[in-house]
């Protein structure tokens, strides 16, 4: 995998060895696989039944999700460059970023997605920060809104915090960044789970007093209304919001934690939408199960991660191409049937290039002048709504 889409696999290495209840919605990358992983097995993973979205799956909810309904969505795609500590990255340069800008913008979205890293600030990256700092004011002279998901800091997993310091560093970090950034919209918490790899005295498992605090969806509850006080004290315009696995009935801790803790959330009146990370086929049914069982208590729904395949190992592969052209068609409609405000494609790498991004500028720079046949169709299905 190349040093521009390191972040992911870190993230995944990290969780799936530390703690057994944690579970994550992207799984991991290229490199961190096993290479006698077998052709047959790749092709069936490719063909979509790793996670159940095949053109088949999608034909048959298309029929029971459908809807005449054609409001326009808001769209923000995942600014993957500027993402994580991805910034930092081999290559990547103040070009690249307006390259790889000037692709998401292409789309005829409203605004971009950043999972903001905090190292930067946490240990003084002077030059990530002012290149933050001008991708902002570029989204604002180019009329786009931006919407921040917190990233934590990568600095955590191999300097963990106490549960209680880790909360105390998390609404001082929401609050600097609401503050320098003034976001239309903040994911505050996402994916509870993928946090847990940070936090000292965590059992592998799960049998110490650390992660009973952790499986509480109070404590979280609690974090999340003093992280919306915090985004609010200092941008009072900005939206603030909450994002889980879609995957809410798999029987698993964390889908049982994130179940809980979104069945709180609905109820809290200074949120202001809530969010489903959808990678699966079971993700989709599940949110509409939520959906229809709590509702929303009138929070924006959002979309606020997605794609065809849960793996960045399948996601770049060119056989995948006429899937991913029917899943985006698939996820307007979806998210018109679900009542959702806005959507937030997760790989969009892909809509340059089916294959992995190179790891210098000069590469990177062609690399985001490409489109591929999923851009295109996102493009078009952006561009209509409402017509």
């Amino acid at each position: 995998m190349s040093e521009h889409n390191k972040a992911i696999g870190l993230i995944i290495i990290a969780i799936g060895l530390t703690f057994s209840f944690s579970s994550c919605s992207r799984s991991v990358s290229p490199s961190t696989q096993s290479s006698t992983t077998t052709s047959s097995t790749a092709s069936a993973n490719i063909a979509g039944s790793e996670n159940g979205i095949t053109t088949s799956w999608i034909n048959s909810q298309e029929a029971i999700w459908a809807t005449k309904s054609n409001y326009p969505l808001l769209v923000y795609p995942f600014f993957q460059t500027a993402s994580y500590d991805n910034i930092e990255a081999q290559g990547v340069n103040t070009s690249v970023l307006n390259e790889n800008l000037n692709m998401l913008e292409a789309l005829g979205g409203t605004g971009i997605t950043i999972h903001m890293g905090y190292d930067p600030w946490l240990i003084n990256i002077p030059n990530a920060r002012s290149q933050d700092q001008e991708i902002a004011s570029s989204l604002k002279s180019n009329s786009q809104s931006l919407m921040l998901a917190d990233a934590s800091a990568e600095n955590y997993r191999h300097n963990k915090l106490s549960w209680s310091d880790f909360k105390t560093a998390w609404i001082n970090r929401v609050t600097t960044l609401a503050e320098m950034f003034h976001p239309a919209y903040y994911t505050v918490i996402k994916e509870p789970p993928w946090y847990i790899p940070m936090i000292a005295g965590v059992n592998s498992n799960g049998s110490g007093a650390t992660d009973a605090q952790l499986e509480d969806p109070n404590q979280w509850a609690s974090l999340l209304q003093s992280l919306i006080t915090a985004v609010k004290s200092v941008s009072p315009s900005t939206k603030v919001g909450i994002a889980v696995s879609g995957d809410l009935y798999d029987g698993k801790p964390s889908g049982t934690l994130d179940t809980a803790l979104l069945k709180l959330a609905v109820k809290m009146s200074n949120l202001d939408y809530i969010g489903f990370d959808l990678y699966t086929s079971t993700a989709f049914s599940n949110t509409v199960q939520f959906l229809h069982s709590n509702g929303a208590n009138g929070k924006e729904i959002w979309i606020a991660e997605t794609w065809s395949t849960t793996t960045p190992n399948y996601a770049f592969s060119q056989t995948r191409s006429s899937l991913d052209v029917a899943w985006a068609k698939f996820l307007f409609h979806y998210a018109h049937y679900i009542g959702a405000t806005g959507i937030v494609p997760f790989y969009t790498d892909v809509f340059s290039s089916y294959s992995q991004p190179p790891n210098s500028a000069s590469g990177l720079l062609s690399y985001f002048n490409s489109r591929t046949p999923v851009f295109n169709e996102f493009q078009s299905l952006t561009s209509s709504q409402g017509k």
